[in-house]
């Protein structure tokens, strides 16, 4: 005769499995997939009632054979995870040993069963997919590219008319820096700073020769925005003549075929 465990025996075993089951569950793989509520276990693992004439074991075996009783091939499809993955099988699980009348029939050595091949084929599915490891990318040395200073020594050893730099004077050094520093003050001022453009003012005055009244700009600054083409016509029929209007000087435009 075998020697067969007490109830008590039985649930720390099961308790003990259940544990290891959970454990794997939650460092499954990032590689396997999760469970969907149009998945086989999401459709027999949801519901959490019994028959009460057959009792709990009955429809825990009922649900258990629809979707871990498949070929081979198909078992490792089962290891997903997710709330609709394995952590429903383990909900399922936690409850139904808990149910009185489980005991039954060997029915708690029967769960254990479930549970260690459960367990076994979530080990295999590990071990066919082992968690990727993360690596640094190595450092990236500078090797195609010499210093300025190693280059001119190297000039310097290897090649035998290589002529001495000469260095220039102070004097010279500091006017060419000033230079230098002057110009590129200027080219940063100017690309940085864009002249506004000055609107040209007009006036209207009589002219001192009793000619007709004509428009006369003040000499603030050339007008923007004409059309070049129409300005090039008008300087060809109409000339500049200095003149003041109230002590300031301005420019009274002449027709040039007038006299």
């Amino acid at each position: 005769m075998t020697n067969t465990p007490s109830v008590e025996g039985q649930k720390r075993h099961l308790d003990n499995l259940l544990q290891k089951l959970s454990g794997l569950i939650r460092k499954l793989p990032a590689s396997r997939p999760c469970g969907t509520k149009e998945g086989p276990i999401a459709k027999h693992f949801t519901s959490h009632e019994y028959d009460i004439t057959e009792g709990p074991y009955f429809t825990f075996n009922q649900s258990w054979e629809r979707v871990f009783q498949c070929p081979e091939s198909e078992k490792e499809h089962l290891v997903i995870q997710g709330k609709y993955g394995l952590e429903m099988v383990q909900a399922y699980l936690a409850c139904f040993v808990k149910y009185p009348g489980i005991e039954k029939d060997g029915g708690l050595q029967l769960v254990a069963q479930r549970v260690e091949v459960l367990i076994a084929l979530i080990e295999a599915v590990k071990s066919k997919d082992p968690p990727k490891m993360g690596t640094r990318p190595p450092k990236k040395t500078n090797t195609g590219k010499r210093s300025r200073a190693e280059s001119d020594s190297g000039e310097e050893a290897n090649d035998k008319t290589y002529k001495l730099k000469t260095i220039p004077s102070a004097s010279e050094s500091s006017s060419s820096d000033s230079a230098e520093d002057i110009t590129e003050v200027n080219s940063a001022a100017s690309k940085s700073k864009k002249p506004k453009k000055k609107k040209a003012k007009t006036v209207t005055a009589v002219a001192l020769d009793n000619d007709s009244d004509i428009i006369i700009e003040e000499i603030d600054g050339p007008k923007v925005g004409r059309n070049p083409m129409k300005a090039k016509w008008a300087f060809t029929l109409w000339q500049p003549r200095a003149a003041t209007v109230k002590q300031r000087p301005v420019w009274r435009w002449g027709c040039r075929n007038c006299s």
